[in-house]
């Protein structure tokens, strides 16, 4: 469980740091490229093979997908600036 509270404690945090930087740019690579480093992480945390359902390993362990978190940081930064980004 140690490695839930890092990655949830390191990972994310800057996963919500760099949101606003690179969340709104359309870089589809980095996008991608990070989404695999998360379902990697969740089947390690959870000692699954590497074959194993990624969505069904981020599910066990409650964490949305970057697409999905990046989406959730981006409209509640919106909101808290009256609708604009900065």
């Amino acid at each position: 469980m140690i490695w839930i509270t890092l990655c949830n404690g390191l990972v994310y945090l800057l996963f919500d740091y760099c949101d606003t930087l690179w969340g709104d740019m359309g870089n589809a690579t980095l996008t991608s490229e990070l989404q695999l480093l998360e379902n990697k992480a969740a089947k390690i945390i959870l000692s699954l093979p590497s074959f194993y359902s990624s969505p069904e390993a981020l599910k066990e362990l409650c964490w949305p997908t970057l697409f999905k978190h990046v989406n959730v940081v981006l409209h509640s930064t919106m909101n808290t600036n009256g609708g604009t980004e900065n």
